[in-house]
């Protein structure tokens, strides 16, 4: 396989993974016509149709009926390789951090909104597929408590992060 077609299809894979593609979710057309393939040189825009076929037959992505490129669902299990108990550790120890960022005490609690409207909509698909057991294990283990729409810190998950 030529380096560019390789290049591209990186790209392209790349770009799915930096939006938290779904299955079916499509690469911004606006990105490709106006970011993308003008930056591409002359041999690397000479591949990108070869490209984009390689990705088709491998099943990662699809084209639509408006020429949209699509993630496949093959496309998204091979961008977000699954290790459940990984996802899980990234996510408690992001939640973790989060709580030493905010200097928190005993009872102190993250902002609803940052958990929200911030940390979860920046997980990928895969992430979000573990978030609620990730949060179900801290508080088994008396990390955090539930406290409204949010989690605050307990006393052992004081000692825990500082």
């Amino acid at each position: 396989m030529k380096s560019e077609v390789k290049k591209i299809m990186d790209d392209i894979l790349a770009k799915f993974k930096e939006i938290n593609a779904e299955a079916g979710h499509v690469i911004p057309p606006r990105w490709l016509d106006l970011v993308y393939i003008p930056k591409l040189n002359p041999k690397e825009q000479d591949s990108f149709e070869e490209a984009i076929d390689y990705l088709i037959s491998e099943n990662l992505i699809e084209v639509d009926s408006k020429n949209n490129i699509k993630l496949t669902k093959k496309g998204m299990d091979y961008i977000y390789p699954v290790n459940t108990n990984e996802l899980i550790g990234k996510i408690r120890k992001d939640i973790m951090d989060k709580f030493r960022e905010l200097n928190a005490r005993e009872g102190h609690v993250i902002p609803a909104r940052w958990l929200s409207l911030i940390y979860y909509p920046s997980l990928n698909p895969k992430e979000k597929e573990v978030f609620s057991k990730a949060i179900e294990d801290l508080i088994e283990e008396g990390l955090i408590a539930p406290a409204r729409d949010t989690i605050k810190l307990t006393e052992k998950g004081v000692f825990t992060i500082y």
